[in-house]
């Protein structure tokens, strides 16, 4: 089972993404928020092996969160779902597996929770 963790600042979205991820079988969403500094938190207690991360979230970014604990967690799969293409080469330096621009190709994503 794959424990995951979802981060998004807007309520709608966080809803949708939330609910097609716990529709995967194999996936168990531990943990959901739309805030940085919870994030890193829920993340460094969790310790998920995916998270998918919204780039702009209030109090902590989302590349901010995963700077703070890729050296602790190398093996975590990062996603970031974003509207903001300038962040990928921060992704790519932070070893994200993905970087997907809103609005979301769920396809693509789903294709990611093969860890």
């Amino acid at each position: 089972m794959i424990r995951a963790i979802i981060a998004e600042d807007e309520d709608s979205l966080r809803r949708e993404i939330s609910r097609k991820v716990m529709g995967i079988s194999d996936v168990k969403v531990e943990y959901i928020t739309n805030e940085g500094k919870d994030l890193l938190n829920a993340i460094l207690e969790v310790k998920p092996e995916l998270a998918i991360l919204d780039i702009k979230l209030p109090e902590m970014t989302g590349l901010e969160v995963v700077k703070n604990i890729r050296d602790l967690l190398p093996n975590t799969e990062i996603i970031f779902i974003t509207s903001y293409e300038e962040y990928i080469k921060d992704a790519v330096r932070l070893y994200a597996a993905d970087y997907i621009i809103k609005p979301i190709n769920y396809e693509r994503l789903f294709n990611k929770k093969e860890i």
